[in-house]
């Protein structure tokens, strides 16, 4: 067995540990494992199984050599973390290197340095700390336009009478491209949200028989640039990804707004019997309500990781963590500096924490969660358009589910938000109901201040360690 001996550090919060393995203990188990490759090594000239081993050593001597000694350090380091139970930060780090060969086999010593955190009670938990948990409750004004919102929504009528421009309204436009090639598009279709913010501001302040002029790009942002000058142009091969045009508006296309009628109630809320616009608006204020709940959890949840953080600064071992964090990152030739160093250790407390709570509260994470949350994910991205367990999701599920990164990512999103669950009921809440628009307020200010929060933050911790 190796001879292992070790060396606390506990003010760097590392420990060296010690190895050293004589030669013929790692070279038994060459020779070991010689024997067991010439019983199928074939070699022109000897029957099988015959080679001579001074041939066996030489071709694969010093590869078995090296994975049985790193087999064997790797096994103590392994028993001597466990033996500890140490909390492990990194990964272990030679202090020396190996010299030794098949032809010239000699005693190896090597010092590992091992970084690890101690145990630690997570403090600031308590029923006693209060933080903000907001209730949003519509105003009349916030109510009435977020129905008309849907009532437009829901429309499969459109009207073609409207000289004027307004949000959300289908334009038929003739498009002329300012250049040489002056290109036309006598007539296309362009949906007034698709623009940006200026275009849109533009176009509502002509009628129709109006014009503007403006960057292609600008005029429909959700589509890539090979596939907006096709659309837009599709007689013309060009490898210009962008071109100034003339848009001239020729018909507007508005959505008639449905009525306010039983049909449209059970269209909304099928599992409901609702008869009257009064018990609609009620309802329908109660799903609002509904939905800012995550947002409302999201500001709470933000109150409790900075509580966390700030109470559970905990010592790590630094010192041995950017030694280790730039040797990682060595290969792939990325500098690590003071600010990139700050986050990583930010975002290593963080996870440390996460991973304690997950232990203590006994949060488990399964793979149907995972999917559920790349399911949910990608239908956000398509505004719901593709329902979560639609049948042409699957495929892409599958795929992503066996990327380990993408699995990986989602896990530690879902293990986060079941820890923040398990830690709800913990701390006080300080109730308050507020409208809407200041629920955007206040959420626009705890998110875009702090940007660091809770998104994702293991991610970088975990890739390093993978390495």
């Amino acid at each position: 067995m190796p001879v292992a001996t070790h060396t606390f550090n506990e003010g760097e919060q590392t420990v060296v540990l010690h190895l050293q393995i004589a030669k013929n203990e790692y070279m038994s188990l060459v020779d070991k494992k010689l024997k067991e490759v010439r019983k199928n090594f074939q070699q022109p000239g000897f029957r099988p199984g015959k080679a001579p081993m001074g041939l066996l050593r030489k071709k694969f001597g010093n590869e078995i050599l090296w994975d049985e000694v790193n087999k064997l350090l790797d096994q103590e380091v392994r028993a001597f973390i466990q033996e500890k139970e140490l909390k492990v930060l990194g990964n272990p780090m030679p202090q020396n290197s190996l010299e030794t060969n098949i032809n010239k086999p000699v005693d190896v010593q090597l010092d590992i340095e091992i970084g690890y955190m101690p145990k630690q009670e997570i403090a600031g938990i308590s029923e006693e700390t209060a933080f903000p948990f907001y209730k949003v409750e519509m105003s009349e004004t916030e109510l009435a336009e977020e129905i008309e919102a849907q009532r437009k929504q829901r429309s499969q009528d459109l009207s073609e009478d409207a000289t004027d421009i307004q949000d959300n309204d289908l334009l038929e436009i003739k498009v002329v491209a300012n250049n040489e090639g002056a290109w036309t598009n006598e007539s296309t279709m362009v949906a007034m949200d698709k623009a940006t913010a200026d275009v849109q501001a533009q176009l509502k302040a002509i009628e129709v028989g109006g014009s503007i002029v403006c960057k292609l790009s600008d005029l429909d942002t959700a589509l890539t640039a090979e596939r907006r000058m096709g659309m837009f142009f599709p007689e013309v091969e060009t490898e210009e990804e962008d071109v100034e045009v003339t848009v001239e508006v020729l018909k507007v296309k508005r959505q008639i707004p449905r009525e306010l009628n039983e049909e449209f109630f059970a269209e909304l809320f099928p599992e409901d019997e609702i008869k009257t616009e009064e018990e609609f608006k009620a309802k329908f204020a109660e799903m609002v309500s509904e939905q800012f709940a995550p947002a409302a959890k999201s500001i709470f949840f933000r109150y409790v990781y900075e509580e966390l953080m700030e109470k559970n600064n905990f010592d790590l071992p630094e010192k041995f963590l950017r030694k280790w964090l730039e040797e990682s990152r060595e290969e792939k030739q990325e500098e690590v500096n003071d600010d990139n160093f700050a986050d990583f250790m930010r975002r290593l407390r963080w996870s440390l924490i996460i991973d304690q709570l997950t232990n203590e509260h006994n949060v488990e994470v399964s793979k149907e969660e995972v999917e559920h949350a790349i399911r949910m994910a990608i239908a956000r991205q398509y505004n719901f358009q593709i329902p979560p367990y639609h049948p042409i999701m699957d495929s892409q599920i599958e795929n992503l589910m066996k990327d380990e990164a993408t699995v990986r990512q989602f896990g530690e999103q879902v293990q986060e938000q079941k820890v923040f669950d398990a830690l709800l009921p913990l701390f006080g809440k300080a109730e308050e109901t507020v409208d809407a628009a200041k629920f955007d307020e206040i959420y626009k200010a705890r998110f875009e201040q702090n940007e660091e929060a809770t998104e994702e933050v293991v991610e970088e911790v975990e890739a390093e360690e993978a390495e």
